[in-house]
């Protein structure tokens, strides 16, 4: 989280940065002879809000873990085996990858910083913060059908670790 908010402090100053070149009267003397320095200075300027806005708005990355786990990765392959819940799957991990962690019906929180979300044809997709805060880290896909059996598997897996570090 931390992370996220010094790319965007940095984002911003390099945005303000570039108005004041596009906006302010500098006047420069011993330019390239017959190359005015303030056309190139306003698109210096320009060019430099750009690179702000693209460092502000930089994509969300999204990683899969599931293939770390057999049994996880077998959960997710009887879930996408029915049409709907992979377009539920999909729709949701797309919407993740906007940063958007509130799609499909009420997102629930399972343990720690592991949360799903949750489809209307019974897609589910579950998965947490990155380290690194750019990004999320998907876990675990299943259908509504096998829910509880790919609950048990990441309770298993991740729950022992992260009462471990709470420690």
């Amino acid at each position: 989280m931390m992370m996220m908010n010094k790319k965007r402090i940095l984002g911003l100053l390099i945005v303000v940065f570039g108005l004041a070149m596009t906006f302010s009267d500098f006047k420069l003397t011993g330019a390239v002879v017959g190359l005015p320095a303030e056309p190139i200075i306003k698109v210096s300027g320009i060019l430099i809000i750009l690179a702000g806005i693209a460092i502000i708005v930089a994509a969300v990355k999204i990683t899969s873990r599931i293939h770390d786990n057999k049994g996880l990765e077998r959960l997710a392959e009887a879930a996408t085996n029915d049409e709907s819940v992979q377009r539920d799957i999909d729709h949701l991990t797309k919407e993740l990858s906007k940063g958007n962690t509130t799609a499909g019906l009420i997102p629930k929180n399972l343990f720690g910083n592991i949360s799903y979300l949750r489809g209307r044809n019974g897609g589910r997709v579950f998965y947490r913060k990155s380290e690194y805060g750019n990004g999320y880290e998907i876990l675990a896909k299943c259908s509504k059908g096998n829910e509880s059996q790919t609950i048990d598997k990441l309770t298993e897996i991740y729950h022992v670790k992260y009462n471990k570090k709470a420690s």
